[in-house]
């Protein structure tokens, strides 16, 4: 699509493409696995009016989630901001939903399903087992990426986007913003995993209510820490309303579910933690050793960087070993 002369006509029709071709890809493994489809129209029958009435409360959660974009992008252009704020905060969220993707979107696509067909048995146990199992899982990935952003922020900008028009200046702005977005990486983990709880349960309204109240505490911290942090201030707020989110949606869960194996996710809490915590000194140690911030060739900096990553991943793997973390195996 490189043909068209408006780069947003491009980037659009791009993300029609895509779509469709994601679509189109998944369609000759299910004639293989059996399924056949007949399209058509019928608002009569009663599992699509069932799929509508959950539906829209779903539509309805995708809408709240762009207001929160539109608040954070309206801070963004405020006088309290240094110019750049809006493309900075822009790539960081970018970067975060890479490590957010590579695994916790993932595996929360996959339990869903899993846990719909507990929740429809009333297996209820097994689907708090499911959910332990997720949780548990998405943190032995999401805490040490978390560590791994926070120690190596400057160096990761860098070697994705500085070259070209994107300097220094605009390293910094980002690699910023990309420290307090990754403060709440574990919450907007938590948050996808819980959220499928409730849909298991067929309760798409209860996810759409606390993000709801989410978008309020959002506006609220964004305004308290616009001007003393700038635009970190912003990604920070995004953060702390989505552990808002995470512990309003957990309590109404736990009310009526029960609680999900809370020992255990504390005991594996723990030890990733621990092992994250490791991982990170070595990151800081192997960060200084290789001059990431302020070494000034791009070869040197890609291999540094690589380096570093390796070890952080074979260091991670042996604290987590040593620890007895049984995730290791599971994954």
């Amino acid at each position: 699509l490189s043909g068209y002369t408006q780069a947003a006509i491009a980037l659009a029709l791009g993300v029609v493409v895509g779509g469709a071709l994601q679509l189109a890809v998944q369609i000759p493994a299910l004639w293989r696995r059996g399924m056949d489809f007949h399209f058509g129209i019928s608002f009569r029958d009663p599992g699509v009016r069932r799929v509508g009435q959950l539906l829209l409360p779903a539509f309805a959660g995708v809408g709240i989630y762009q207001v929160n974009v539109l608040v954070s992008t309206i801070f963004a252009t405020s006088a309290w901001v240094p110019e750049g704020s809006v493309a900075a905060l822009y790539y960081a969220d970018r970067v975060m939903e890479v490590a957010l993707g590579a695994y916790a979107i993932s595996v929360a696509t996959v339990i869903l399903p899993l846990m719909a067909q507990q929740a429809a048995g009333r297996d209820l146990d097994a689907m708090k087992q499911t959910l332990s199992f997720a949780f548990r899982n998405v943190a032995f990935i999401v805490l040490p990426a978390t560590v791994g952003l926070l120690v190596l922020h400057q160096p990761i900008i860098r070697v994705l986007f500085e070259y070209s028009a994107f300097g220094s200046h605009s390293t910094a702005l980002t690699a910023r913003a990309l420290v307090f977005y990754a403060v709440g990486l574990p919450a907007f983990a938590a948050v996808r995993l819980v959220v499928q709880a409730f849909y298991a349960l067929q309760d798409t309204a209860t996810p759409v209510r606390m993000a709801a109240v989410t978008l309020v505490a959002n506006i609220v911290f964004c305004y308290m820490l616009v001007q003393p942090l700038q635009h970190a201030g912003l990604a920070l707020a995004t953060g702390l309303a989505s552990y808002m989110n995470f512990f309003m949606l957990y309590a109404v869960l736990r009310r009526r579910i029960g609680g999900v194996q809370e020992r255990v996710v504390a005991l594996s809490l723990l030890r990733t933690s621990a092992a994250s915590a490791g991982m990170g000194v070595l990151c800081w140690a192997l960060k200084r050793a290789f001059g990431l911030v302020a070494i000034e060739s791009a070869a040197a900096l890609a291999g540094g960087f690589a380096l570093t990553l390796a070890a952080a991943l074979a260091g991670y793997a042996l604290f987590a070993w040593l620890l007895g973390a049984e995730e290791l195996a599971e994954i």
